[in-house]
C-alpha cells in the first residue's frame, strides 16, 4: 500500500471497543473501505448511515444483534469476506430483519456474509417479521452474493416492489415460509443457488394446507393490480431446489414472463406451479408467458412418496358458475425439455373416483405448449389436459413406466385405466402428436392407454404420428381415426381447424 494512498486512519476506542476506520484513495476514483470487529448494532448503523457512494463496509469476526441494521445509502457494498477466506457471521436474537435496505435506496451489494435466525428445527413456528434480508418498496438494483442464510422462521430473502435484483451463489437452509419470496418484483435473477429445508408448520388459507415455498414470485392480495402489479421478467436457473414436504419449490402466482430454467429438484411436494394471483380467496390473475425448461425432477424419497403432488402445474383462473363476473384469464406458457419421475397423486384414485393429478398439469390455459419432456413413472398420467385447455399441443415427450405397482400405491387401490396422456373434463382442444409412450410390464389387472379421453363435452382433440408399446392396450380411447386425414379425431364429425 502507497503511503500516498492513505488519507487517514481513525482508532476510536469506545467503551472497549475497537472500531477501525481505513480510507483509500483509487486512481480513478475515490472508494472507502470500512473495517469494524467487535462492534454493536448501533455503532454498525452508523458507520453504514455515514458511508459515501461507493463505500465499501467490511464486516470482520461473528456478531449476535437484537436490532435490525438498516441500508439507508445508496452505493454502497456490505463485504463479511475475512483475511482466511472465512465469511463474517451476523445472528439474530429475535424475530427481526437482519438487513432491511431503505425505501427508495439503489445499487446495493451484499456478499461473503453468514446470516442466522432463531428457526427451531425441534419444534418449528413460522414468525414472517424474522427474514435475513428485507428489501422493502421502490428500491432497484440489489445484489446478493455468497451468503448463507440459516434458520429463519420468516423468510431468508423478503422483496417487495424491487427491480433488478440479482442473487447468486447462494444458499438458504432451513426456512419458515419461503427461501426467496418476491411480491411485484421485476427483472429478477436467481442463479447458481442451494434452498432447501422447509420447516414450515403455517396454516395457509387455501385448502388449510401447511405450506412453504423454497422460491416464490407473486402480488399482494388486492385487485389494484396498478399499486401492486404482476411479478415479472424473472428467472430461477442453474439451482438446486431441495426438501419441501409441504408445498412448491418454484412458484408464481399470476407471474408474467417467469422462467425456471435448468434447475435441479429434488424432494418436494410440488416442485413448479405457475398458479393464478388470487384476491379475496378466489383466482383472479393467470399466469402469463411462463416457460419451464430443462429442469431434473428427481424421484422423491420414499417417506416424502406417498405424499408428492403434481410435478410441474399451468394453472389459469377458475370461475365458479355463479360468479356474475364473466371475464375469464387464461395461462400461457411452454414446458419444454423437463424430466420428471415419481410425481402424481398416489391417492388420486379414491372412491371410485380420479382426483386431478398428473406429472404435468394444465388447466385453464390457451396455447400451452409441452414437448420433448421425459416422464418416468407418472400417478396417474404423463401429462393431464383437466378443464379448459384452449389450443395446447402435446408434441415429442417420452413417457414410460405407466405401470403402477400394488405395493407402491395407497391403500394398493390402483387406477385401473393409467395413461401416458390424459384428457380429464370437458373443453379441451388440442394437438397431441409424436409422442412415445410405453407402458413397460404387462399387468392383467391394469388396462394402459396411450391417450385418454374422459369426457365428450366439448372436445375437439387431434393426434397423429404418436407411438406405443406393446403393453398399451388402447392406444386411443374415444378416438376415431381419419383415413382421408390420416389423424385421430376425439369428435368423428369434427373436419380440422
Amino acid at each position: 500500500m502507497r503511503k500516498s494512498s492513505i488519507i487517514g486512519i481513525v482508532v476510536l476506542i469506545l467503551i472497549g471497543i475497537f472500531v477501525l476506520i481505513v480510507r483509500y484513495v483509487g486512481f480513478n476514483s475515490k472508494s472507502t473501505y470500512v473495517s469494524i470487529s467487535n462492534v454493536d448494532t448501533k455503532e454498525l448503523q452508523q458507520v453504514i448511515s455515514q458511508s459515501s457512494f461507493g463505500d465499501t463496509v467490511v464486516l470482520r469476526g461473528n456478531q449476535v444483534i437484537s436490532d435490525t441494521i438498516l441500508i439507508d445509502k445508496s452505493d454502497i457494498t456490505i463485504d463479511g469476506l475475512q483475511k482466511d477466506g472465512s465469511l463474517a457471521k451476523l445472528k439474530t436474537n429475535t424475530a427481526i430483519p437482519i438487513f432491511t435496505i431503505k425505501e427508495g435506496v439503489s445499487s446495493v451489494t451484499i456478499k461473503n456474509i453468514i446470516l442466522e435466525g432463531n428457526l427451531e428445527r425441534e419444534n418449528p413456528k413460522v414468525y414472517t417479521k424474522e427474514m435475513g434480508i428485507n428489501i422493502t418498496g421502490n428500491t432497484s438494483n440489489i445484489t446478493l452474493s455468497n451468503l448463507q442464510l440459516d434458520n429463519f422462521s420468516g423468510y431468508g430473502v423478503y422483496a417487495n416492489l424491487t427491480k433488478n435484483l440479482k442473487i447468486n451463489a447462494t444458499k438458504i437452509k432451513n426456512f419458515g415460509y419461503a427461501g426467496i419470496m418476491g411480491f411485484s418484483v421485476r427483472n429478477v435473477e436467481i442463479t447458481n443457488c442451494a434452498i432447501g429445508g422447509a420447516l414450515s408448520y403455517n396454516l395457509s388459507s387455501i385448502g388449510n394446507h401447511k405450506i412453504a415455498y423454497n422460491v416464490a414470485f407473486g402480488r399482494k392480495s388486492d385487485n389494484d393490480i396498478h399499486k401492486y402489479p404482476r411479478s415479472k421478467d424473472c428467472i430461477v436457473k442453474n439451482s438446486v431446489i431441495m426438501d419441501n414436504v409441504f408445498w412448491e419449490g418454484l412458484d408464481t402466482h399470476g407471474g408474467e414472463n417467469i422462467q425456471f430454467i435448468n434447475n435441479t429438484i429434488k424432494n418436494v411436494k410440488v416442485p413448479i406451479a405457475a398458479v393464478p394471483s388470487e384476491v379475496n380467496g378466489e383466482d383472479k390473475y393467470a399466469p402469463k408467458d411462463i416457460k419451464i425448461s430443462n429442469n431434473v425432477i428427481e424421484t422423491p424419497s420414499n417417506e416424502l412418496s406417498n405424499s408428492v403432488n403434481r410435478g410441474i402445474i399451468l394453472s389459469g383462473t377458475m370461475k365458479k358458475s355463479s360468479d356474475p363476473d364473466s371475464k375469464k384469464e387464461y395461462a400461457t406458457g411452454v414446458i419444454r425439455n423437463n424430466i420428471i419421475s415419481g410425481y402424481g397423486r398416489r391417492d388420486a384414485y379414491s372412491q371410485g373416483k380420479l382426483l386431478a393429478t398428473g406429472s404435468i398439469f394444465l388447466q385453464s390455459t390457451k396455447g400451452a405448449r409441452v414437448s420433448e419432456n421425459e416422464i418416468f413413472q407418472s400417478y396417474y398420467y404423463g401429462i393431464l389436459a383437466y378443464y379448459d385447455n384452449k389450443d395446447f399441443k402435446f408434441e415429442h415427450n417420452k413417457i414410460s413406466g405407466l405401470h403402477v405397482k400394488e405395493e407402491v400405491v395407497l391403500n394398493e387401490k390402483r387406477y385401473p385405466y393409467p395413461a401416458g396422456i390424459g384428457i380429464l373434463s370437458s373443453k379441451n382442444t388440442g394437438q397431441i402428436n409424436q409422442n412415445d409412450i410405453r407402458g413397460n410390464l404387462e399387468d392383467p389387472i391394469l388396462e394402459m392407454r396411450g391417450i385418454d379421453i374422459l369426457s365428450k363435452i366439448d372436445i375437439n382433440v387431434i393426434a397423429t404420428g404418436n407411438m406405443f408399446d406393446k403393453y398399451i392396450k388402447i392406444p386411443y380411447n374415444q378416438m376415431e381415426y381419419d383415413k382421408d386425414e390420416k389423424k385421430y379425431h376425439s369428435n368423428p364429425s369434427y373436419k380440422g381447424r
